[in-house]
């Protein structure tokens, strides 16, 4: 069932009530959510289009892990202004029980097999995120790369998760308590995900205005 998806128009609320209910409780209880088909397939195909012609580049993250990452520009930017929708950051909100949300910031990532792309246990708490998402914008359908979440304290898995789904994204809860880490990359397929956090500020309008240097 698909809750909330992006299309090239904006995002749109898909799930009944029932639906989103029962979602909720499934994040209460995990601490994480798979929102099934979250970039429409009409979209998705685009988006792949687009980063086949992108060169990405090494980029080491201290402390968890390595990377291919793409590079700041028209494509990044625009991903970006898509996923800053007020409908997604209703129903995230909805989700998550997580505070009003100014703006969505994340990035292209792209992991390749053997390659030693991987990252460590860590907590995302930094900069007032709330919570993290990782989408799914990968050719074909790879192995490992699993999320793993924990306790911790108590170092118990709480959340096992692999998002191979085409367009599909994983939500998990931003939160002192808990840590996660992302294995390596088996076989031959690489992963490309758009992923990064939901966070209180800044305002993802007034940013956008001071960017493009036009008048409040």
């Amino acid at each position: 069932m698909t809750l909330v998806q992006l299309t090239r128009t904006g995002a749109v609320r898909c799930g009944s009530v029932a639906d989103f209910a029962a979602a909720r409780a499934q994040f209460e209880r995990r601490h994480a959510l798979t929102l099934t088909q979250l970039i429409h397939p009409d979209l998705l195909a685009l988006l792949r289009r687009r980063l086949a012609e992108e060169g990405f580049s090494h980029k080491l993250n201290k402390g968890i892990g390595t990377e291919l990452r793409l590079p700041s520009g028209a494509l990044s930017g625009g991903i970006e202004f898509l996923a800053n929708d007020p409908v997604l950051f209703d129903a995230i909100q909805d989700l998550t029980g997580c505070a009003e949300i100014g703006c969505y910031r994340g990035r292209v990532y792209r992991m390749l097999p053997g390659a030693g792309h991987a990252s460590d246990w860590h907590s995302d708490m930094s900069g007032g995120r709330m919570i993290t998402m990782s989408v799914n914008v990968s050719d074909e359908v790879f192995d490992g790369g699993d999320l793993q979440i924990r306790y911790s304290d108590t170092k118990e898995i709480v959340a096992h998760l692999r998002n191979t789904g085409f367009g599909d994204a994983v939500i998990f809860r931003i939160d002192a308590r808990l840590e996660h880490q992302v294995l390596p990359l088996e076989g031959a397929v690489a992963r490309s995900a758009y992923a990064g956090w939901f966070l209180a500020e800044p305002d993802y309008e007034a940013m956008l205005v001071q960017q493009l240097g036009a008048p409040a």
